[in-house]
């Protein structure tokens, strides 16, 4: 496991975490200006607390199948463009008590100017305030449950009003009369009419 006391110089451009290494401590890469590429071992599982919040170079596409627990504002702030997979984690955990450019409790992927599409897992219960805040580019939003988890207000916020909701088809009108997932019931589609991005 990597951890925060290792020193990770502003000049870093690319990692290669490699096969063996389960995990990334907090704060480990967190304000690394100059980083742009990440690349994940098959062993990876585990990701601290902003680990690679502030990467604004960092793009690309998260996909962590082996994936068991995530950090708060792990990739706030990066140029990370698509999550296709985020393993088996349960929850998106959060901090109220840190404030990410005027967002109190930034979630994960909150402020990430560049994200388009994200896969939520099925295992996940709760997608929290700020999950997204202003990530303004979100295009489509993929959930593989067919049972909707609970959406806090204001997860969405400040992300734009074009963006489509992707649930299994036989969940559409579930999704479109839960709490909170109602107001975006125009939006809600079913996943046979997804698109991937290419």
């Amino acid at each position: 496991r990597l951890s925060k006391t290792q020193a990770f110089s502003g000049d870093t451009i690319s990692v290669i975490i490699p096969d063996g290494y389960t995990g990334v401590d907090y704060f480990a890469f967190m304000n690394c200006q100059n980083l742009e590429t990440v690349y994940f071992g098959k062993d990876f599982e585990n990701i601290g607390t902003a680990a690679f919040a502030g990467c604004k170079k960092v793009t690309g596409t998260v996909n962590l199948p082996n994936l068991e627990t995530l950090g708060d504002r792990v990739f706030v702030e990066t140029g990370i463009e698509h999550v296709v997979d985020l393993g088996n984690i349960t929850s998106f955990p959060r901090t109220t008590s840190v404030s990410v450019n005027g967002v109190w409790g930034a979630g994960a992927f909150a402020l990430c100017p560049n994200l388009k599409s994200i896969v939520i897992p099925s295992t996940i219960s709760v997608i929290p305030g700020n999950f997204l805040a202003k990530s303004t580019s979100i295009a489509a939003i993929i959930l593989k449950s067919g049972t909707p988890c609970t959406l806090e207000s204001g997860a969405f916020s400040n992300t734009n009003s074009t963006f489509f909701i992707y649930v299994p088809d036989g969940a559409v009108g579930v999704y479109q009369t839960a709490t909170n997932w109602n107001a975006f019931a125009s939006r809600i589609k079913p996943m046979s009419e997804y698109i991937a991005w290419t």
